[in-house]
């Protein structure tokens, strides 16, 4: 249910570094800030940068020409599959073997998200749960930005219902989406 060390490693140092330019670009953040001095910011700053690069999807056309000196082919190609984000509501259903359940609350869409390096159940008492999430495509799985914002509701028997048939005629209809 979570990415391997390496896959972590790679997708942290590439979105780490592509939402710093987003911050420097967007003036959000210091223009003399080093990325070392990016890195310490507390949550909030970096959601910031994150919330710009959201709105401004030019960006990740701008980090690529600028760096393309120090990315590989294999880089670019993740770094552009992030224009295929999807930023909505969720309700996060279950946690299962290799993913999580995550249903879109504006289209009732369900897709198979894999964790970064902690399961969904590490941040979470119960489920369903419902959250702010920018889902992304990364080597051939779906993920998340590793910016997740949960809301303090807790569901009443109807509403679980209606969540486990939502999943349950994705299942049965080989609807799960498990690649953008």
């Amino acid at each position: 249910m979570i990415l391997s060390q390496t896959e972590f490693r790679d997708f942290t140092s590439i979105h780490l570094n592509l939402i710093y330019y987003a911050g420097l670009k967007k003036e959000v953040i210091d223009p003399d800030m080093t990325f070392a001095q990016f890195l310490k910011l507390k949550l909030k700053d970096k959601t910031k940068c994150r919330d710009e690069l959201n709105k401004h999807s030019d960006l990740i056309d701008g980090f690529i020409k600028d760096s393309s000196k120090s990315l590989t082919p294999n880089q670019i190609n993740i770094i552009q599959g992030f224009k295929q984000k999807i930023s909505s509501d969720f309700i996060i259903l279950k946690c299962l073997k290799d993913s999580a359940i995550f249903i879109d609350t504006n289209d009732k869409k369900v897709y198979a998200v894999k964790a970064l390096s902690d399961r969904f159940d590490k941040f979470f008492d119960f489920f369903p749960v419902y959250c702010d999430a920018t889902l992304i495509p990364f080597k051939g799985k779906i993920i998340y930005d590793g910016f997740l914002t949960s809301r303090n509701v807790r569901f009443g028997k109807n509403y679980r219902y209606e969540f486990n048939e939502i999943y349950m005629n994705a299942k049965e209809n080989n609807a799960i989406i498990r690649t953008i």
